[in-house]
């Protein structure tokens, strides 16, 4: 079975040799040549020059059909175009479509789908199963609107907790995924220190879902940097991993190196929240004061403790010239006080 799923693969991929995407070329700058292309009569269009001359270059425009990502593109070399006709093109799709399906078989026979979390077997990859998903205490609305703790059900949606009443945060806006207790926090320990890095995708999304607002506003998203030689001992920086990521998906413009961390912080944990204050009190600094200025910046962590290194990191970016600073978090500890369990979700293990 191994060998013709492989046989299979070989065959698709080397018949779609000739689709493949551009490279480095914007999304928006393909868009714009779609609309071009698409004044056409059912064919590509050539490619045209700001001085409406044809591209003498190995550009590739996409014809005016809903055919697969990647797939149906004009070839044109040398002021010559070596188009495709629709059945061929349509042809095309489908070979690409069942290629994906073939590696997509392939790929789950010899490893089948498992939870994220204790790798029992699931239906789909990238999922958890039934009992890990009850451990997730995800956070939805109501939530304070200063720094996203949940609140009980029915709460007006303007409300803020009693902490942030009491002491307004210096970011304005803080948001988690889902509260650090549970598979929550097991996934995140994971991704951060046993070096699963294959949970950021899904750890991404879920984040990306509960930032949505805050990402909507943000004119650049930079994640809480590490110390250099911290970042060489663990080998990857987790919060920049998942900036990257979400940034990608709301399509915003993303600095992995804003922020430089000056001095060596011994770690939070254990410590207490003043102690905490005192340990990353002027630890940052803006690599480039020009990125900063009247930009709001979204501040990405994997935790949001008692908010002692987002809070400084705030001040930072603030001290530089930015406008205002939101915080995203994976997770966040509630207060010792707070009983919150989190609200159910919509949402799909």
């Amino acid at each position: 079975q191994l060998a013709g799923v492989a046989s299979q693969i070989e065959h698709v991929g080397e018949a779609a040799l000739h689709v493949v995407e551009p490279l480095g070329q914007p999304r928006a700058h393909r868009a714009e040549q779609e609309v071009a292309a698409s004044v056409e009569a059912g064919r590509g269009a050539v490619a045209m020059d700001a001085q409406g001359g044809a591209v003498e270059d190995r550009r590739r425009v996409r014809p005016p059909l809903p055919l697969c990502h990647g797939v149906g593109y004009v070839m044109i070399a040398g002021g010559s175009e070596s188009a495709l006709t629709m059945p061929e093109r349509t042809m095309a799709g489908r070979l690409a479509a069942a290629g994906r399906m073939v590696a997509r078989a392939g790929i789950q026979l010899v490893l089948p789908p498992s939870c994220l979390a204790c790798e029992a077997s699931t239906a789909a990859a990238r999922t958890l199963c039934p009992t890990c998903w009850n451990g997730m205490a995800f956070i939805t609305a109501p939530c304070c609107a200063c720094c996203g703790l949940p609140l009980p059900l029915g709460t007006d949606a303007r409300a803020v907790c009693a902490g942030c009443a009491k002491h307004s945060p210096i970011f304005d806006r803080a948001r988690a995924a889902f509260l650090h207790k549970g598979t929550g926090r097991d996934l995140v320990l994971a991704f951060k220190l046993a070096d699963r890095s294959y949970l950021a995708p899904r750890l991404a999304e879920w984040l990306h879902r509960a930032a949505a607002p805050l990402l909507a506003d943000a004119d650049l998203v930079t994640p809480v940097p590490l110390h250099r030689w911290r970042l060489l001992r663990r080998g990857f920086n987790q919060s920049a991993i998942l900036a990257q990521l979400v940034a990608r998906r709301a399509g915003k413009a993303v600095a992995p190196d804003l922020l430089v961390r000056k001095r060596r912080t011994p770690p939070q944990v254990g410590l207490s929240g003043r102690e905490r204050r005192r340990n990353v009190r002027g630890a940052f600094a803006v690599r480039r004061a020009a990125d900063v200025a009247g930009r709001r910046i979204l501040l990405v962590d994997d935790v949001l403790t008692t908010g002692s290194t987002i809070s400084e990191c705030a001040r930072t970016l603030l001290r530089a010239g930015a406008a205002a600073v939101d915080v995203a978090t994976l997770s966040r500890v509630p207060p010792p006080s707070s009983r919150m369990t989190g609200h159910a979700t919509d949402g799909s293990p």
